[in-house]
């Protein structure tokens, strides 16, 4: 969202931070990307997948696609972003990968184990 509604002025302005800001955006996230799904991967390997943590893989897999995708292609088109994240929120919704159903399988799973650990 940052780099979305900085771009206008970016490209108005001739500015040297705007032009380091919009390139070294993407190459920043990476770490910071790196620790998302650290921390995610704790709590699913712990309690496994609930809906909220469901998004929160599909954003952060949606996110390392968009700032490798920009960095590869030095990020010409903008309506990537908002076209990207609604074809990913459809998906996430319908089909047999929606949240619900991932998660009631991955619930079920933990509940098993836990049953045939401790009958």
């Amino acid at each position: 969202l940052a780099l979305l509604l900085i771009q206008p002025i970016a490209k108005k302005e001739k500015s040297n931070w705007l032009f380091i800001f919009s390139r070294l955006y993407f190459i920043l996230l990476f770490p910071l990307l790196i620790l998302l799904f650290s921390a995610i991967g704790i709590r699913i390997y712990q309690y496994g997948i609930t809906p909220e943590r469901y998004y929160v893989i599909l954003i952060a897999c949606w996110l390392t696609g968009i700032a490798t995708f920009s960095i590869i292609n030095k990020f010409r088109n903008s309506k990537i972003i908002p076209l990207s994240l609604a074809i990913i929120g459809i998906l996430s919704i319908i089909g047999p990968w929606n949240s619900f159903r991932v998660s009631a399988y991955s619930q079920l799973h933990l509940l098993k184990k836990v049953l045939y650990q401790n009958p």
